[in-house]
């Protein structure tokens, strides 16, 4: 991250403002929080079987071959269920997902080689597992803000 600016004139606001932005290098505890934020929204769509999406369609129901598949114990689904809900049969796309906080950046990977499809769509219905909705991304500004305010203070420290 970076920030250039030059204030003449205002010595005491230029160097608040040079604080200020040292003071924002290591946003690691904010990409934190905002993925804390990411992944409850996303649990929330998985427990709630995609009825609360907010920024996208809800989730369509399983197809009847995908349910008559599930009863009879065709293929995929010999495998013994952890919650046999939509979009969750073993867990994998739900719990195998990696995060990853540094002082620049937040990364939240979904690890199942199908997740993008449910995410976007192609060739199977569209199933959002990340809905950066309003109130979603209410709070991860929330969140920002608390990090600027925590870090350097309404103005800014004094020098």
């Amino acid at each position: 991250m970076e920030l250039n600016f030059k204030v003449s004139g205002h010595t005491q606001m230029a160097r608040n403002l040079r604080i200020f932005v040292s003071d924002l290098k290591d946003l690691k505890s904010f990409f934190e929080e905002a993925l804390d934020i990411v992944q409850a929204r996303s649990d929330e769509l998985f427990s709630s079987q995609g009825s609360k999406v907010q920024k996208a369609n809800t989730w369509a129901p399983l197809a009847a071959s995908t349910i008559k598949a599930r009863e009879r114990r065709w293929g995929y689904y010999k495998r013994t269920p952890s919650n046999p809900s939509v979009l969750r049969w073993t867990g994998n796309l739900q719990d195998n997902r990696t995060v990853m906080a540094t002082k620049n950046k937040g990364t939240l990977t979904f690890n199942a080689s199908y997740a993008a499809y449910h995410q976007n769509g192609g060739g199977i219905p569209r199933r959002v597992v990340v809905d950066l909705s309003n109130p979603t991304n209410k709070m991860i500004v929330s969140a920002l803000q608390r990090k600027i305010h925590e870090d350097a203070g309404i103005f800014g420290r004094q020098v």
